[in-house]
């Protein structure tokens, strides 16, 4: 009995010494403005996780928050201890600040959201992107999603809750310039969907969408 209480000691002492604290080492914004044009232009937000010997962290929860504008809540580190959001507009103009927090730390970055009017005259690419039906009913399951492109360009659509959380990929497919419509299957492709808020987003090139879906 003794021997064995010694050995759990041990074993205690050992596992405390292998529990370091883990704190951010950076945080960086890329680009650090963007416009106030309904998710045209976005940032993404990325963070670096290390232990007390500067060695990265990897599957650390980091949750994203921010007073003006979107992101995505919820990340995790990836063996390098990176972790990434995506920020964008939301129709507001100033600076909106970005604060990553882990347990027992924070960091936090700035980003500058520009008028429209100080846009540069480039044309966009998504020249149109909308759901239907929105709102759904959860009976329905299946929704069309049409979107309009300015040219050939690869298009990579996800769908995320309410909370920021990854939930699928719609399509990751290169498409010609014009009109084109994706169906999506709710029960056929994922059987997580309950009623709730979602998040389509769109990514072509250097340029982010989203679009709000609430199912009932």
């Amino acid at each position: 009995m003794k021997s064995a209480i010694i050995l759990l000691i041990f074993i205690m002492i050992s596992l405390l010494s292998f529990a370091q604290e883990i704190h951010f080492d950076w945080i960086e914004a890329e680009p650090d403005t963007i416009y106030a044009d309904n998710n045209i232009t976005y940032s993404e937000i990325t963070v670096r996780v290390i232990n007390e010997d500067e060695i990265p962290v990897e599957d650390v929860h980091v949750h994203f928050q921010c007073d003006l504008g979107n992101c995505i809540y919820n990340a995790y580190t990836n063996e390098e201890g990176l972790a990434e959001t995506t920020f964008w507009d939301a129709g507001d103009v100033g600076t909106a600040h970005i604060i990553a927090t882990i347990e027992g730390d924070e960091i936090e970055v700035e980003v500058e959201i520009l008028p429209l009017d100080q846009v540069e005259d480039d044309q966009a690419i998504l020249s149109n992107f909308s759901i239907s039906p929105n709102p759904l009913n959860i009976g329905n399951k299946r929704i069309e999603i049409k979107f309009s492109l300015t040219q050939k360009q690869n298009v990579n659509m996800k769908i995320y809750n309410i909370k920021g959380q990854f939930i699928d990929t719609i399509l990751n497919t290169r498409f010609d310039k014009g009109n084109h419509t994706a169906n999506y299957n709710f029960y056929q492709r994922n059987k997580r969907i309950s009623s709730g808020i979602y998040f389509i987003t769109i990514k072509i090139s250097n340029e982010f969408y989203s679009r709000k879906i609430t199912i009932f």
